[in-house]
């Protein structure tokens, strides 16, 4: 949506005060949306996928509650779980993080998203929906879930 903005004031033509409507642009013209920038974002992150193997990913953690404590967070093994998606070892991924399978479809819909929305008149209501909005925090509390489950699971062990 085009906002308002002042015209500067030292402009003679145009009276202090006058509000025309300008579309806020980039330097050259082109208005990127968030939409397309994230798309484009899921995009790189999925062609590194299937660049780089599970097994050619450095062996650094940058995880910090395993640096400190030695056991894995709700999210370790996303990454390499991710990349065996890509190339095609579903067991593999499922074994490391059950999650890279949510998070690798969410990349995907992120791809498809503006097209989707440009195609579909009412796809954007379906994203700001109530309870598509609840999908983030089922999604943060099964991982925490499953997080707390593999810990109890390691230390029993």
């Amino acid at each position: 949506m085009d906002e308002l903005i002042e015209p500067p004031a030292s402009s003679p033509s145009v009276p202090v005060g006058a509000r025309h409507a300008l579309p806020q642009r980039g330097r050259r013209g082109f208005a990127l949306s968030g939409r397309f920038l994230t798309a484009l974002a899921a995009a790189a992150v999925l062609a590194l996928s299937f660049v780089w193997s599970p097994e050619a990913l450095p062996k650094v953690s940058l995880c910090y509650f395993n640096h400190w404590t030695g056991l894995p967070c709700p999210g370790c093994g996303l990454t390499r779980g991710f990349c065996a998606l890509s190339h095609g070892r579903l067991g593999e991924a499922w074994a490391l993080n059950p999650f890279s399978l949510v998070f690798y479809l969410i990349a995907i819909a992120l791809i498809l998203w503006p097209l989707a929305a440009r195609l579909t008149p009412g796809a954007e209501r379906i994203l700001y929906h109530r309870r598509a909005l609840l999908l983030v925090p089922l999604v943060l509390g099964s991982m925490l879930v499953f997080g707390i489950v593999r810990l109890l699971r390691l230390v029993a062990a």
